[in-house]
């Protein structure tokens, strides 16, 4: 699992590496040298486990009504990897 720590608050993810494995190895591996650090785009290989309170500050703010996008940038600040079953 690993944690995303964003400008709102923590999200933990819990990640399907056995349905996709090479892509959480690659998530994990750009986790591990901060790739994500300050990061704007959102793509993710897993499932929420904690933080879905995170997750409803997300969807309460003001949008762009052409592309719905946030009108404040919401960055993940860093990652932690709490276990990386793809680790050998």
């Amino acid at each position: 699992s690993v944690t995303l720590h964003t400008d709102l608050g923590n999200i933990k993810i819990e990640l399907f590496c056995e349905s996709c494995p090479k892509t959480c190895e690659n998530f994990l591996a750009l986790c591990a040298s901060d790739y994500y650090n300050g990061y704007l785009k959102y793509t993710l290989f897993g499932k929420v486990i904690d933080g879905l309170e995170t997750l409803d500050e997300l969807e309460k703010l003001p949008v762009n009504q052409k592309n719905y996008r946030p009108l404040k940038d919401i960055r993940i600040n860093n990652v932690t990897i709490h276990a990386n079953p793809l680790a050998s």
